[in-house]
């Protein structure tokens, strides 16, 4: 940061862009903000989407028959060949994998808002600058909206469904104004990820202890997913 405050030339990349980025009064990051937006982006689009792909498989291990169905699409869709952006419209089911990975163990399972006035709920008052805690674990999971909750259903995925979900009922990358920037991407590089391991590979669940999630800033598998990668035959 240091050296490029000093050549003040934009490089293109995403610190030139925050760093050149200003307010309504021309007022400019400090380091320490800068620092703060950097690994906020490093790492929401580096564990989240690692910890996404980690549960899939492991839900994939448990669920045979949904691991078999989407072998056939990835046959039927990609004939062989890797997957690339133009088969992401195709891989239906791959996708509906993900998102009920995501439903289930959502990456980030908690996040918080401030309100900047008194908000009255029914018999509650939020006063301005309390802090809200919204969990994406306890709505993923609510029965009013999602039947058989706590199983891993992908099919449940149809446009039907995904429309007459009430808004903020599912929010893995967040909702609103501050909605994750990178959803369509994240969704598009957990899909083709996935698809691309699986086609070359089979995963095995190798442990007789259970997997357990670890609540921290994001939804970890504790103590991890230990696995078998077995090379499928050509």
């Amino acid at each position: 940061m240091e050296q490029r405050r000093l050549d003040r030339e934009d490089h293109g990349d995403l610190l030139s862009m925050l760093m050149h980025a200003q307010d309504e009064d021309g007022a400019m990051m400090s380091n320490e903000q800068l620092r703060d937006e950097v690994m906020t982006l490093f790492l929401a689009g580096h564990e989240t989407t690692a910890n996404t792909l980690s549960w899939t498989f492991y839900l994939l291990t448990q669920h045979p028959e949904a691991e078999s169905k989407l072998m056939r699409e990835l046959e039927q869709v990609l004939n062989g060949q890797a997957p690339s952006f133009r088969h992401f419209p195709q891989l239906v089911y791959t996708q509906s994998i993900v998102k009920e990975a995501m439903r289930l163990y959502p990456p980030v399972w908690l996040i918080s808002r401030e309100p900047l006035e008194d908000v009255q709920l029914e018999q509650y008052v939020l006063p301005a600058g309390c802090e809200i805690a919204l969990s994406q674990w306890v709505m993923h999971r609510h029965p009013d909206y999602f039947p058989e909750p706590r199983s891993f259903i992908p099919d449940r995925w149809t446009p039907e469904f995904e429309e007459a979900l009430p808004a903020y009922v599912y929010f893995p990358f967040g909702a609103g104004p501050r909605m994750c920037i990178g959803n369509n991407f994240a969704m598009l590089e957990a899909t083709l990820l996935l698809a691309g391991v699986l086609q070359q590979y089979r995963i095995v669940y190798d442990s007789a202890k259970p997997v357990a999630p670890e609540p921290s800033i994001t939804l970890r598998p504790k103590p991890g997913v230990p696995v078998r990668v077995v090379r499928r035959r050509e």
